[in-house]
């Protein structure tokens, strides 16, 4: 079964490993337990054990019960999940001085962090800003649906056996900040280090600067780009392998390469081969 698992999960789509943890996303746990296509088709069923909604405070915390039943109705799976308003990656958002300041947040008594902007090779200082009561009311629905999504991963887990590969749950990473996702994972950015002050240019460099630019290089395609080709290869039930040996052949990736080594402009070929082959 573990065998069966590793072939289906993708990894920095259906689980992420930090350090010598495995932690399985939603998307993951999907694959395994979805009714539609998963590994282990299963039902979920959802009920809310525990609750806590104080409006005046912006608190909400919802804890969920999942129950996982197969085909013919025998429960095969539970789990728990739990999130709350007041958790640090939802009651907080990391602002620079500058940025505070625009948004007409005040610093003062917050703690501080330093950290380091491999572009500009300095440091910079960002505040953890608490939200307003109004803000932590709007997060009340992402804080039920997180709640939810925790419950089936448990369930999936405890389901399927696959805790015995992945212990930690990625939230809890994220709360501690043990992993910094992307965007797109959180719903929040990281923020924007503030500019370093513009220099002089000299004579020379002012000239290659108004000069007409040559041809520029496209470059590798990015990693969100490599997760959704993934995804629609997995969804369409076509190997990796396949797509990589049709690349090799047109020349696009090295002999011994992976799908990270090719480069962009030859992505729109890409997706016209997978749209010949597979199955929706």
């Amino acid at each position: 079964m573990d065998e069966a698992i590793a072939s289906r999960l993708v990894e920095g789509v259906d689980y992420y490993t930090i350090g010598n943890s495995k932690s399985l996303s939603k998307a993951g746990a999907e694959g395994l337990c979805s009714r539609y296509g998963g590994l282990f088709p299963t039902q979920p069923q959802f009920e809310i054990i525990d609750k806590i909604e104080d409006w005046e405070k912006g608190l909400f915390s919802y804890t969920f019960k999942c129950t996982l039943y197969d085909g013919s109705g025998t429960v095969v799976g539970e789990g728990v999940g739990t999130a709350s308003t007041f958790e640090p990656k939802r009651r907080y958002i990391w602002l620079t001085k500058r940025q505070a300041e625009q948004q007409g947040r005040s610093i003062e008594g917050c703690a501080k962090e330093r950290r380091y902007n491999r572009k500009t090779k300095s440091y910079y200082d960002v505040y953890r800003v608490p939200l307003t009561v109004e803000e932590l009311i709007a997060k009340r629905n992402e804080t039920m649906k997180m709640a939810k999504k925790s419950s089936f991963t448990d369930a999936t887990l405890n389901a399927t056996g696959a805790s015995r590969s992945f212990t930690q749950d990625l939230d809890e990473l994220i709360a501690n900040r043990v992993f910094v996702p992307e965007e797109s994972e959180t719903g929040q950015s990281e923020p924007t280090p503030e500019p370093e002050p513009e220099k002089p240019k000299s004579a020379s460099l002012l000239k290659q600067l108004t000069e007409e630019p040559g041809p520029q290089p496209i470059g590798k395609i990015s990693m969100p780009e490599l997760n959704q080709i993934l995804r629609e290869l997995k969804q369409r039930q076509i190997a990796n392998s396949e797509l990589i040996l049709w690349l090799k052949r047109k020349g696009y990736i090295p002999k011994g390469g992976e799908l990270a080594d090719l480069d962009r402009e030859h992505i729109q070929e890409v997706w016209d081969w997978i749209g010949e082959h597979g199955t929706d």
